[in-house]
């Protein structure tokens, strides 16, 4: 809806299927009005907000619209902000000038439930032998995937340039992808098409205008895509390349690839699809709750199936369930006697003590009590004069270890001893 008085900016941004319609700025050619709008146009770029810009050019197109001096009905567009009871007045003149106006009650409604996708999950238990659900933590997500999108040249320089998108490979793989090509240049002048190791496979020279393709590729390789045009002139090409497999992940990764412009003032650009939480409602989730506060110890071994329920503004509710599995990954506190230098007996030996029966090795769990505590060397054992690692090891009941180590340094004299 637009508001008398006010100015307003337009992108159009065209996808992989179209391509520009234009006609170049004279000065005379790029401002259009009527009793109701104006229009300045205008400039265009390869890439929505990015350079390079060419400028005065204009859009060949046709605006439609209703309302204004013509006397047609504008429409009113009632959005989430507008639920529940609204008052619209609406006004005719005639004319004369007359007015006059009515008022009507509209009731917008949100009947459309949230829609929720569960994930099964695992939860790890804290210091405190508990974890409190949160339902966020049962909700599945969408990973962050990216298209690539090749720009060839017009640079006006008549000759033939190329746009490349390459990457170094590390391990062998075998790639496919699919790829959706638009040219405003006559077909044949500019083509898309891959690379491995510098020779280029066209896949279109611009009759064709989508496919797949499969590569293999070895460790060493080079691989890329390319935009290449024969004369840089009347417009560049577009491919959009989709569903690239093994994904832009690893030794594929954006920040893996290097573009390279010869002749050309094209581009090759990763396109971010973010990924989120799969929970969605027309106008917001309201409230997100799961059945199941919290969970503890007790509840090692056995899967759980949490129900986690979603209610939106209007109070249209929907639910999912997630098997919870909980597990404790914490590994026992140990605590180590502090070193010691003992004197040996008089035949010049020392038997090992036992330090997890006086409490000088002790050991605390989050889930475990008592924890197993284990000494190497053991208690009883004979040890000469010199300095002994004594090491003290900590089980729980899941396999969770920790281990401490103390120093027992046996002299023939004490520290305080002077006489023999």
């Amino acid at each position: 809806t637009l508001t008398a008085n006010t100015t307003y900016a337009m992108a159009l941004v065209m996808d992989a299927n179209a391509s520009h319609a234009y006609t170049n700025g004279d000065g005379s050619n790029e401002a259009f009005s009527n009793a109701d709008l104006s229009i300045a146009l205008g400039a265009a770029s390869n890439e929505a907000f990015t350079a390079p810009t060419f400028a005065p050019r204009v859009w060949n197109g046709t605006l439609n619209y209703t309302g204004g001096a013509t006397g047609s009905s504008p429409e009113l567009m009632l959005d989430c902000s507008n639920l529940g009871q609204n008052i619209i007045e609406v006004f005719v003149t005639d004319d004369s000038g007359n007015v006059s106006s009515c008022q009507a009650t509209v009731v917008v409604n949100d009947v459309t439930a949230p829609v929720l996708v569960c994930e099964d999950t695992t939860i790890e238990l804290g210091e405190d032998g508990t974890y409190t659900i949160d339902p966020l933590d049962l909700i599945g997500t969408m990973p962050t995937t990216y298209n690539v999108i090749t720009i060839g040249s017009d640079n006006q320089s008549g000759t033939a340039g190329t746009t490349d998108l390459t990457v170094d490979v590390t391990e062998a793989a075998s790639l496919s992808f699919d790829w959706d090509y638009v040219s405003e240049d006559v077909p044949g002048f500019d083509s898309f098409g891959y690379l491995v190791n510098g020779t280029y496979t066209a896949l279109t020279d611009g009759s064709v205008t989508s496919g797949s393709a499969m590569v293999d590729v070895l460790p060493g390789d080079v691989f890329g895509f390319r935009s290449e045009s024969t004369d840089g002139l009347f417009g560049s090409s577009t491919t959009t390349i989709t569903n690239f497999m093994p994904g832009f992940a690893g030794q594929f990764a954006p920040e893996n690839w290097t573009e390279t412009l010869d002749n050309s003032d094209g581009s090759a650009t990763f396109v971010e699809i973010p990924g989120g939480t799969l929970a969605f409602d027309a106008c917001g989730i309201d409230v997100l709750i799961a059945d199941l506060e919290m969970v503890t110890c007790d509840d090692i071994g056995t899967p759980i199936t949490v129900t986690v329920f979603a209610t939106d503004a209007s109070g249209n509710v929907s639910s999912c369930t997630s098997v919870v599995t909980v597990v404790d990954a914490m590994a026992p506190v140990l605590t180590c006697p502090e070193d010691e230098s003992v004197m040996v007996d008089p035949d010049g030996t020392h038997t090992v003590a036992d330090y997890i029966e006086s409490g000088a090795a002790f050991a605390t769990d989050n889930c475990a009590d008592p924890v197993t505590i284990t000494q190497d060397p053991v208690a009883g054992t004979i040890l000469g004069v010199g300095v002994w690692t004594i090491t003290f090891t900590a089980e729980d009941d899941y396999g969770n270890i920790s281990t401490c180590e103390m120093e027992l340094d046996l002299t023939l004299l004490g520290t305080e001893d002077n006489e023999l």
